[in-house]
């Protein structure tokens, strides 16, 4: 009976639970119910959640071209002309110059479209960062206390002023970032816009460079130059021209750069010549080894000096060589060219030999008047320069004599106790593992005691030695500093004369003496 009672107990309590609904509801309409069909529930929508983009520059994208942070000491893949070298400072190492002078990646001649990205400092002076460079031209960006430049040369020693902004600070680091797609140029300074050009006759390819000028202290490391697609043009954030500026004066801005259209061989004009050559070499092999061996000629540079040394901007000089030939069979006919620097404005000797007998020397000479400023540029004496005889040694026929140009300017009476020494690495050179390196002071005044000689080697600092008394005007002293070098081993060496600036001297700029292989 009690199981009855609860079953009708559940069903009156079924029955109010539904009238109790029903009049809740109202007069709204209920759906009905349809059997055998699933019910479907609403869908929910789609949440993409999107993982946050890093922002990179597009020198960051692109395939590397080149690569060099200068931390392993040394400035692999750089041809260097002057002043340029890797320095170290603790576990640093930065790509600096002092005075003019240039350096570029000769393996560049084929890049387009790509970006070029440095840290710079500039201290004093100015740095040119060139790019799609060739034997035609090249474009600069060029920066300086008064403001940062876009120059264009083009053809070679024209020069246009496409942009100028205003300047970096100087002193301190800053990331400069080039871009050049087909003739659309951008500068972006510490990620910022500074410059943004459209050239409607652009300079489609070339190499990269770093430049400095006279007085300049300058420093570059880690760079890289990527492949880059299109640029996006951008909001120029660059700061504007200081007022009462000069307009910049683009020849003197550009032309003592330390590097030249002349001084630059990139690989894809190498290649050619050294496939002549190699092919030239082959067939001279070829028709050697089935002859009886005979005597050649070896023309060889044994001698070249300057009459005065130094030179006195503005009054003659006589440029003096003797040459020889040390093979056993006498030389047809062949031409000397000794070649002077630009900025002496000399241009070249040359001289034309009908014949040279074995054992015969020979000297000669050519006078000459440079009113360059005062300093140490390179000279280069090439004895067969169209390679018109084939000789028992072609590598010796090349000298590099640096020539030192002074002013004829004298210290008035009284003045005689503020006379500065300057002094200068005359000469280098190689034997049984030593370098020589010749101080001079070609200065009014005398260098004190301590006046320390540095040697590099291949990029690396090998050691140094100092004067161990005063050196009076004119005096000169040579050191012989060890290396654990054979000579087949050094492509490039520098002695450096008061590396710090540890003392004052007439001119600061011309304290390096470099020495290549041949």
């Amino acid at each position: 009976m009690n199981s009855k009672l609860n079953t009708n107990s559940l069903f009156i309590i079924l029955i109010i639970v539904l009238l109790a609904a029903l009049a809740c509801g109202g007069t709204q309409d209920v759906p009905p119910v349809v059997k055998d069909q699933p019910i479907e529930t609403p869908s929910l929508p789609t949440v993409v959640i999107e993982e946050p983009t890093e922002q990179r520059s597009q020198a960051q994208e692109g395939d590397i071209l080149f690569q060099d942070d200068f931390q392993d000491g040394q400035s692999d893949g750089w041809d260097v002309t002057a002043a340029w070298f890797v320095q170290q400072s603790g576990d640093i190492y930065t790509f600096d110059a002092s005075g003019s002078g240039g350096a570029w990646v000769p393996t560049g001649s084929n890049w387009s479209n790509y970006a070029y990205q440095s840290s710079i400092r500039l201290d004093a002076g100015s740095l040119l960062l060139g790019f799609n460079l060739s034997q035609s031209g090249r474009y600069y960006v060029r920066l300086d206390g008064s403001g940062l430049f876009l120059l264009k040369e083009y053809p070679a020693k024209n020069y246009t002023v496409l942009i100028q902004t205003g300047p970096v600070t100087l002193g301190e680091w800053h990331l400069l970032d080039l871009r050049s797609y087909n003739g659309h140029i951008q500068v972006y300074v510490d990620e910022a816009l500074w410059v943004d050009y459209t050239d409607t006759s652009p300079l489609s390819k070339g190499s990269i460079t770093v430049t400095s000028q006279e007085g300049s202290q300058v420093s570059v490391e880690d760079v890289l130059v990527t492949t880059t697609g299109p640029l996006t043009k951008g909001v120029v954030q660059a700061p504007q021209p200081q007022k009462g500026q000069p307009e910049l004066d683009v020849e003197s801005a550009v032309e003592d750069d330390g590097l030249t259209q002349q001084q630059i061989v990139l690989d894809d004009q190498q290649e050619v010549g050294d496939q002549v050559q190699e092919e030239q070499q082959d067939e001279s092999q070829e028709e050697l080894q089935d002859q009886v061996p005979s005597g050649q000629p070896d023309l060889v540079v044994l001698e070249a000096t300057f009459d005065p040394d130094p030179v006195v901007s503005g009054q003659p000089f006589t440029s003096s060589f003797v040459i020889q030939n040390q093979g056993d069979a006498p030389a047809g006919a062949f031409t000397l060219l000794w070649k002077f620097h630009a900025a002496t404005g000399i241009g070249v000797c040359s001289w034309d030999y009908d014949s040279l007998a074995a054992g015969e020397s020979v000297w000669g000479g050519c006078s000459k008047t440079t009113n360059a400023q005062p300093g140490q540029s390179p000279t280069v004496l090439t004895i067969d320069f169209e390679n018109e005889i084939e000789e028992s040694d072609d590598n010796n026929n090349v000298l590099t004599p640096a020539l030192y140009v002074i002013t004829t300017a004298q210290d008035s009476p009284g003045e005689a106790d503020a006379a500065l020494p300057d002094l200068m690495v005359g000469a280098m050179a190689f034997t049984d593992r030593n370098f020589r390196c010749d101080l001079v002071n070609y200065g009014q005044g005398t260098a004190p005691a301590g006046v320390r000689v540095t040697l590099y080697a291949n990029g690396n600092r090998i050691g140094w030695q100092e004067t161990s008394g005063p050196l009076p005007s004119g005096a000169s002293v040579t050191f012989n500093i060890p290396v654990d070098l054979t000579l087949e081993e050094i492509n490039k060496a520098r002695c450096i004369a008061d590396r710090g600036n540890s003392f004052e001297e007439e001119n600061e700029d011309n304290n390096e003496f470099v020495w290549v292989q041949e």
